[in-house]
């Protein structure tokens, strides 16, 4: 009571004022102790009551304030002492207190009315914790230290209810941007509108109301398409902090897949997915009628699938498609005019017929894709400017021309990659940032490049491969963690290395095989579970193993195809259905014979010939139509003969090679285009000419050698820069002087090695590196040598 009664009142009420403010309409609630021993302290020592006091005051008032006085001070020294004994004091204080005031409220009604109004404003003060903390404070004397307390207070509540009013701000302003990004959406798919323009929209969006499910969900989508996985994955783990049910959760899990599936991590993938699926049952069973649930349910099923081919897990697979195809028949029957549910049906069909194609059942695949192209080329139809179903369409003209090309119809192949090419590069002029459509775009001229360089038309092929190597390049700068991009990567090199060797160039093209080695190497050593990277890596070994055979390196060359074989061996053991991991394992075992026998070991490379050679029957017999397959049996029916032809067996020779001839008669008539074929061919007429050489049948000998030159000339004169078909031509020349001088036609065999010499002189001008071109240069000199010798 040091305080004067004029003071006490002053601070008094202006810490009512400051706290209304604070606390505007706080509803009264049930006080603790603390806060009522505050109250009615307060309310005894504020200036009402002590004029109260003085205007009844008595000798009863005076006795009733000293005993006050006496627990007030009793109260201080309990400050120490036991919780029980101290609480005790301080109720007997209150007590005492409100007595004091109960009594001058029934002597003076206008009192009462004025203390009730009061203790009611320090009731309300006190019902907060920072309110009781300086009622406390300003009760003990310290009314500066309570009045900067109420001022921090007051500071702290008006940046929240400003913070509060931002909030509702942005939220406002949130759903306003929300409507426009929809619609920018909408602009993006007809290609008025970049992926980069979409992310701002939705980063700015997801900033201003960070709270709402589907904002993540399309941008997690965005950051996808622009190649950002690692944003990716944070947004769509954003994604599931903010779902708010089941599906939003399902919703949530497929997204994280899908970035993780870019990322190359299939197992987190698969667990991500079965995640999304359990869901998705779980809702499409409580209501069979809501179509939306079972969408949600032949997705999940879609990219379980998806994983479990890149796990080479077909027969998994194709039931997972095929459920996933059941719901999508079902919905699409049900509404025709639902273009999302036709377009889902369309991406069925073509998964099948992927998985069909992998597992060598070729008619099934081309049903499967033309009922997807069929689909798809109705819903382009209806609007030019959808790009995404113009992409579909794309795409479906890519899948039918890797089927003509399974088929051997290369110029309906390239007619069909052509159509999506088209396509492909309208769409990715439209927008630089959408990295699939690049991507596509470099699809479609590696497939383009395939096929020219199966006609021979090499420098078109390298042209072709270059083009989608830059794009590829510029994806894989942008995101070195995007194991898709990186794959893509190592594909180009491979295929310009093909071209480099296949136009002699060793050094370039070993150059490049080791660029898709060092890729392949870094994503199998991420995962060995992932089949897809496992196989890349044993082919670049084999690509390898090629270019050093080239070179005269024997030695390595049988080290790295035995590094490739190990590789495929596991995988060819893990599914006997998996008709790519078998064929792999046959040319494995085709490498690692052709080495052996330029070792000399052949006996060994019979033995891997005729492993080679039960593979491939197997896959033949199982689809006659499949040309590749075919081709595959004749050559190691080939392979076999060479080797006979070492061990002497003549007879036995000639069956296999007229087996392999007897294939690639039927192949090469059905495409005088496809020059691989053509070249083939005249191998196998070579073939035999030499068998016949060795049988003493001269006349024989020199019409299959014919034969075969005839096809050679042809096919050099297409293309001079094919190195391949001008050494072939050397091969011819000589063969047929071999029997020119064995007829005693000496001048008509030094013609043959003089036109063959000619040849030779100009490739090695070209790389003088290349062992093999050396080695036929002088092989040629001596010959000719000897010949005007004599």
């Amino acid at each position: 009571m040091k305080t004067s009664a004029y003071n006490h009142a002053v601070w008094m009420v202006r810490l009512i004022a400051v706290l209304a403010l604070l606390w505007p309409g706080l509803s009264r609630a049930a006080l603790n102790e603390d806060a009522a021993n505050a109250v009615q302290t307060a309310v005894y020592e504020s200036a009402a009551t002590l004029a109260a006091a003085k205007r009844q005051f008595s000798a009863r008032i005076k006795k009733q304030r000293q005993e006050i006085e006496d627990l007030s001070y009793q109260v201080a020294l309990a400050k120490d002492a036991v919780a029980a004994q101290a609480d005790a004091v301080r109720r007997q204080l209150r007590q005492a207190q409100e007595a004091f005031v109960a009594e001058l409220a029934a002597r003076d009604r206008a009192y009462a009315a004025a203390i009730a109004a009061f203790r009611k404003d320090v009731e309300d003060i006190a019902s907060t914790p920072e309110g009781l903390e300086a009622l406390e404070l300003f009760n003990a004397g310290e009314q500066v230290a309570a009045l900067a307390r109420l001022d921090d207070l007051e500071e702290a509540t008006f940046r929240a209810e400003e913070k509060e009013a931002q909030v509702r701000l942005n939220i406002r302003r949130a759903t306003r941007k929300r409507r426009n990004a929809t619609l920018a959406l909408e602009a993006r798919l007809k290609g008025k509108l970049t992926t980069d323009d979409l992310i701002a929209r939705y980063e700015t969006i997801t900033r201003l109301d960070p709270g709402v499910h589907w904002d993540w969900v399309e941008l997690t989508r965005l950051y996808t398409d622009s190649g950002s996985l690692t944003q990716a994955l944070a947004a769509a783990r954003q994604a599931e902090s903010t779902a708010t049910d089941d599906r939003d959760r399902s919703v949530a899990h497929n997204e994280i897949g899908n970035v993780q599936v870019s990322q190359g991590d299939l197992p987190a993938a698969l667990s991500s997915y079965r995640q999304a699926l359990s869901i998705a049952q779980r809702l499409a069973s409580r209501d069979e009628g809501n179509t939306d649930w079972q969408r949600d349910l032949s997705v999940s099923y879609d990219r379980i699938g998806t994983v479990q081919v890149s796990q080479g897990d077909l027969v998994a697979a194709l039931s997972s498609y095929r459920q996933s195809l059941s719901i999508r028949e079902r919905l699409a029957s049900g509404d025709e005019g639902n273009t999302q549910w036709q377009r889902d049906l369309s991406i069925s069909y073509n998964k099948i017929g992927d998985v069909q194609v992998s597992q060598g059942d070729l008619a099934a695949a081309r049903s499967s894709y033309r009922q997807g192209l069929s689909i798809r080329q109705r819903l382009a139809s209806r609007d030019e400017g959808n790009t995404q179903w113009q992409r579909d369409l794309s795409v479906s003209y890519d899948r039918i021309g890797t089927l003509q090309v399974s088929q051997g119809d290369l110029a309906a192949a390239l007619s069909s990659y052509r159509q999506g090419l088209s396509i492909a590069q309208r769409l990715a002029s439209r927008d630089e940032g959408n990295t699939q459509w690049q991507r596509d775009l470099s699809v479609s001229y590696n497939m383009i490049g395939d096929v020219q360089r199966s006609q021979g038309d090499l420098a078109a092929a390298l042209a072709s491969y270059r083009q989608g190597l830059s794009i590829r390049q510029r994806l894989t700068s942008r995101d070195e963690g995007n194991t898709q991009w990186q794959r893509d990567l190592s594909i180009s090199y491979n295929k310009i290395g093909d071209v480099q060797r296949s136009q002699g160039d060793l050094a370039a093209a070993l150059s490049s095989y080791q660029q898709a080695l060092s890729i392949a190497q870094r994503l199998a050593s991420r995962d060995e579970g992932n089949t897809q990277w496992q196989r890349d890596l044993s082919v670049s070994y084999d690509r390898i193993g090629d270019v050093q055979v080239s070179q005269g390196d024997l030695a390595a060359a049988l080290s790295s195809y035995r590094q490739g074989l190990s590789i495929a061996q596991r995988l060819a053991s893990r599914d006997e259905g998996n008709t790519d991991w078998q064929r792999d394992h046959s040319v494995s075992s085709n490498k690692i014979g052709d080495v052996q026998v330029s070792q000399g070991d052949l006996p060994a490379a019979l033995a891997s010939y005729r492993q080679g050679l039960s593979i491939r029957q197997r896959l033949a017999s199982r689809d006659e139509g499949n040309t590749q397959w075919q081709r595959d049996l004749s050559v190691s029916y080939d392979r076999i003969g060479t080797v006979q032809v070492s061990q002497g067996d003549l007879a036995a020779a000639l069956s296999s090679y007229r087996r392999s001839l007897s294939i690639r008669q039927r192949l090469a008539s059905r495409d005088e285009g496809n020059t691989q074929w053509q070249r083939d061919l005249s191998v196998s007429y070579n073939k035999i000419g030499a068998v016949q050489v060795s049988q003493g049948d001269l006349a024989a000998a020199l019409s299959s050698y014919r034969l075969g030159l005839s096809i050679r000339q042809r096919l050099a004169s297409r293309d001079e820069g094919n190195t391949q078909w001008q050494r072939d031509l050397i091969v011819s020349y000589f063969k047929l002087m071999r029997v020119a001088t064995q007829d005693g036609r000496t001048a008509e065999a030094i013609g043959f090695l003089e036109q063959a010499l000619e040849i030779s002189n100009h490739l090695t001008a070209r790389d003088k590196t290349n062992a093999v071109w050396a080695n036929d240069r002088r092989m040629l000199q001596n010959a000719l040598a000897k010949l005007r010798a004599n």
